[in-house]
Order: C-alpha cells, then sequence, then structure tokens
C-alpha cells in the first residue's frame, strides 16, 4: 500500500506538537487526520477509516489508554501506538497488554514513526 492511501489519525492535546507530527508525516505523503482530544478521535473514527493512530498518553478529558480501550472497542484491528513524555502513571507492558503496538517517548524519530505506521499497514 503507498503511504498516500494510508490514513493516520494523531491524537494530542498539545497543538504545536500535533501540528509538527501531522506536518512531518504529511509531508512523508500519508492522508493525515488529527485530533486535539479522545472525544474528536472517537468522533472522527465513527465516520472515517483509518489505518493507523499514533496517541499521547496524557491528555486531559480521556488518556491515551482509556482511549486505546475504546479504539479496540470500535476496531480491534487498527493499530495503536501510544505516546509518552516524561512520567506516565500507564507501563509500557500495560498499554501493551491492552492491545496497542508500541509505547514511544517523546521526542521520537520521525523516520521510525513512519516506518512503524508503513510496517503496519502494509
Amino acid at each position: 500500500m503507498e503511504n498516500s492511501s494510508i490514513n493516520v489519525l494523531v491524537v494530542d492535546d498539545e497543538g504545536t506538537l500535533r501540528k509538527s507530527i501531522v506536518r512531518n508525516l504529511v509531508l512523508e505523503d500519508f492522508n493525515v487526520l488529527s485530533a486535539s482530544g479522545a472525544k474528536e478521535a472517537l468522533e472522527i473514527l465513527k465516520v472515517q477509516k483509518v489505518h493507523f493512530i499514533l496517541s499521547d498518553i496524557r491528555m486531559p478529558e480521556m488518556d491515551g489508554v482509556k482511549l486505546l480501550e475504546k479504539i479496540r472497542e470500535l476496531d480491534p484491528t487498527i493499530p495503536v501506538v501510544v505516546l509518552m513524555t516524561g512520567f506516565s502513571e500507564h507501563t509500557k507492558e500495560e498499554v501493551l497488554a491492552k492491545g496497542a503496538q508500541d509505547m514511544i517517548s517523546k521526542p521520537f524519530d520521525i523516520d521510525r514513526i513512519s516506518q512503524l505506521i508503513r510496517d503496519s499497514v502494509t
């Protein structure tokens, strides 16, 4: 599958970082959707086919682990990678056990993320 046919959803409440991730993934030729929080992400998933989700773990209205659980209820096959900055009350093992493909610490290598997307979807 070509990058241009892969829909990626980026979920992060930190606007500057979210826009930076989106910009970098667009440069890699992915179709990128973005949400500023979990509730917005769930609304997008109800109306848009998404092939890969990149989500922050710490968000105000619903954390990334709860979002992951809700994504699994909607579609257990969508690959999800959770991003973590500094401390989190959730461990990598817990996040993986709940169905995430990986948990990556920020700052991260966008090339690694792009490769994860390609490997997960193709």
